[in-house]
């Protein structure tokens, strides 16, 4: 929530509150009604300071990302703990300034005034949480709906950038050249760019693959390629089978496999990349590496680049990590999803 939706809430819920005690005591007390009512503002000014403090509690322990249960009975101790430490402070602070602690409890009133204490911070959290709750149930939709709408960009940016007329004439010319000295292979490499041109035409169809999935697809872009390079494209896979099984965004590698193609094959000598991916931990590592340089990015290089990071961070926001980086002649983009992000299929 907002920083001014917070104070603003916490303003009016409190002194309001103190407003109706103020009310509900003035005729039971004996006590000057300006000294009553300076204890209820003084009270309900402690009382905006401990929620907050409770608030800030809730958000670093990331109370809102555990099980409800879990999450009821950590608020259910904070609150009793606050509580009596807030009425224990209180009387004495009371006590200091008046001799006596009348305005807040007398000695047989305690327990009933901490109780009470307790049930008021208790209702502060449950609402606060409940808020909590709902606006990252709101949030997680909304990113849900930008998720949606970066897969079907990226659909339409591979249609633009990687099946680009470019990529196409080059596998025609490669295929015509082919049909010639090996008909057979040629066949092979027609069902090839079919089955791809296949999926990228569905995958608006399917946010989610299987890793499995997603590196057949990659495996099939760079047969495809092969015609062309022959022998000078060397392709190294090291996927584990429990990597395979989970899911990750349709389309999320293919922009790194095909820089890698597009800058690390020379105009003389072999181009080596590799595919690999783990687990370590909980998280899921993804990692495409090429012999080459980084190059200055071309227009669809950025439109790849920042896709891959935009979809990672609407995804798995505050849960991944991606790198770019080169070194003793070889480029590597890394990427790991944290504990949670990708579901086993």
């Amino acid at each position: 929530m907002s920083a001014s939706f917070f104070w603003r809430v916490q303003s009016i819920g409190w002194l309001t509150l103190a407003a109706v005690y103020y009310l509900a005591m003035l005729p039971l007390m004996d006590a000057p009604w300006w000294q009553l009512l300076a204890f209820k503002v003084f009270w309900a000014l402690t009382g905006i300071a401990i929620s907050s403090l409770l608030a800030r509690a809730y958000l670093s322990a990331q109370i809102v990302e555990r099980r409800l249960g879990r999450a009821a009975v950590g608020a259910a101790i904070a609150s009793l703990l606050a509580a009596v430490g807030w009425v224990g402070a209180m009387g004495k602070l009371v006590e200091l300034a008046t001799g006596q602690t009348r305005l807040l409890y007398t000695p047989a009133s305690f327990p009933f005034v901490a109780a009470n204490h307790v049930f008021i911070l208790w209702a502060w959290s449950g609402a606060f949480l409940t808020i909590a709750y709902w606006q990252r149930l709101r949030q997680e939709r909304e990113n849900s709906l930008r998720a949606a709408e970066l897969a079907r960009e990226a659909q339409l940016e591979m249609l633009r950038y990687q099946i680009n007329p470019h990529f196409l004439f080059n596998a025609m010319g490669s295929l015509r050249a082919l049909i010639a000295i090996d008909a057979g292979r040629a066949t092979t490499a027609i069902t090839q760019l079919a089955e791809f041109l296949r999926y990228s035409l569905n995958a608006q169809e399917r946010r989610n693959v299987e890793v499995e999935e997603e590196l057949c697809v990659l495996l099939t872009y760079l047969a495809i390629e092969k015609i062309r390079f022959e022998e000078r494209l060397q392709v190294h896979v090291d996927v584990s089978e429990d990597a395979r099984r989970l899911t990750i965004p349709s389309l999320l590698l293919h922009p790194l496999v095909e820089n890698a193609v597009h800058h690390g094959v020379p105009s003389e000598g072999e181009l080596e990349i590799w595919i690999a991916a783990g687990i370590e931990g909980e998280a899921l590592w993804l990692e495409v590496r090429n012999t080459g340089q980084l190059a200055p990015e071309s227009s669809a290089e950025r439109i790849g680049l920042r896709n891959v990071r935009e979809r990672l961070a609407v995804c798995y926001p505050a849960r991944h990590k991606f790198e770019l980086s080169n070194g003793a002649g070889i480029v590597r983009a890394f990427i790991r999803i944290d504990e949670g992000a990708s579901n086993r299929g």
